[in-house]
């Protein structure tokens, strides 16, 4: 009966562990990830992702209590940037550039100034033989060029000028620069007006016919050299009057003030038809020209007024002229071949011839056979004979005979 008894406990231990890790078993079964659960997170992940974990899950031992199996870690999907843009306190100027790329050229080194300071220089020692540009640093710059017992002083000089060193030359700057005129660029006018200072014709302006200036507001000099020392050079200055002139290559001039400068193709003037008169401007006389050769009168129209006449295709040509003639005084004047006239204020016309006077019907109170000075008639004598200094008979004439006499 013990046995039996003893048998059945057996039985039933059996069964109940049996039943036990049946359970168990079933449990694992449930908690296990699904097979597709991988494969999802493959596709999130990618190929790259870590190697799967290892199966922590342990086979049912028979007599062993088996640990339930933890649930595997699902991996969270990886979030994409976010497009707002990110707040910055640059300012736009600000902004932080790429670095550029490194240079790996050599570095360029920068020249030395081409202008010379100011002090004392000898040519063929200090510099070469040459032509130099030089310019003021401020107010009472002194320029003096020496050789020998020679002088030549500009003070103040308030433009730039060229001048020419040859050996011996000595130069001596006070408050001013100088540069070698192959190193200057050139110089131009603005709105065809010309700078204080001094220009080169050939290099700075092209050589060629201008009209240059204004009545009453002309001051410039034409220079053929700036080689001071010499004693070869040659300067021709106008003043106060517009004038033509021709102007050479190699030739210099100075403008003394800002001046006008107009190309002789683009002068003015004009003439009217009704009044058979010519209006301001700069003309040219002789064949195929403005006008032809012969005699004008100049009439006034304005207080204000000017003109001058001389040579228009000669270089340094002479030039006469008046500024402010009164309006009750007209200027005759004869004009020829290859001259130029300009003038302001007035009204050019055609000189005409007074007409002869009749010889009077009274009868002569002379004897006859005799002569009388006062008896000289009208007839030489223009109506309007009011030409100005220009036409005034020579008063020296009479006083150069009488000198003559006296020895």
């Amino acid at each position: 009966m013990k046995k039996l008894i003893s048998a059945m406990l057996c039985l039933a231990i059996l069964v109940g562990v049996l039943a036990f890790a049946g359970c168990k078993q079933k449990n694992n079964d449930e908690t296990t990830v699904p097979p597709d659960t991988d494969a999802a997170i493959d596709n999130i992940v990618g190929d790259d992702t870590e190697p799967a974990l290892e199966d922590t899950t342990q086979s049912a031992q028979p007599g062993q209590p088996v640990q339930p199996a933890k649930p595997a870690q699902q991996v969270q999907p990886t979030k994409p940037a976010s497009k707002k843009p990110v707040a910055t306190t640059q300012k736009p100027e600000q902004a932080v550039k790429p670095a550029p790329t490194p240079n790996t050229t050599t570095p360029q080194v920068e020249k030395p100034s081409a202008w010379k300071k100011a002090g004392t220089y000898t040519c063929d020692k200090d510099i070469t033989a040459g032509i130099y540009y030089i310019k003021s640093n401020g107010n009472n710059c002194r320029v003096i060029l020496t050789k020998g017992d020679k002088k030549v002083e500009f003070y103040p000089l308030s433009y730039g000028l060229f001048v020419e060193m040859r050996k011996g030359y000595v130069l001596k700057i006070e408050n001013g620069e100088f540069i070698s005129e192959r190193e200057l660029k050139p110089m131009t006018s603005s709105n065809g007006v010309y700078k204080l200072g001094t220009y080169r014709i050939g290099e700075d302006i092209p050589a060629g016919e201008y009209v240059i200036g204004e009545f009453g507001n002309t001051d410039f000099s034409i220079l053929n050299s700036v080689d001071f020392l010499s004693g070869n050079n040659y300067a021709i200055t106008y003043r106060g009057l517009r004038v033509y002139v021709k102007l050479e290559a190699g030739d210099y001039i100075i403008f003394n003030k800002d001046t006008k400068v107009v190309k002789a193709k683009d002068r003015t003037g004009s003439y009217d038809e009704k009044d058979k008169s010519y209006g301001g401007g700069t003309y040219l006389v002789g064949a195929n020209q403005d006008m032809k050769a012969g005699k004008y009168v100049l009439v006034p129209t304005d207080d204000g007024n000017g003109y001058s006449t001389g040579a228009a295709h000669i270089k340094f040509s002479q030039i006469t002229g008046e500024l402010n003639v009164k309006k009750d005084k007209s200027i005759i004047i004869e004009l020829k071949d290859g001259e130029f006239i300009s003038f302001e204020g007035f009204k050019l016309v055609e000189y005409v011839e007074p007409a002869p006077t009749e010889p009077s019907s009274e009868p002569s109170s002379t004897p006859s056979g005799e002569s009388s000075s006062e008896s000289k008639s009208d007839a030489d004598t223009p109506k309007n004979n009011e030409a100005g200094d220009n036409n005034k008979p020579n008063n020296n004439a009479g006083d150069d005979k009488a000198n003559e006499n006296k020895s």
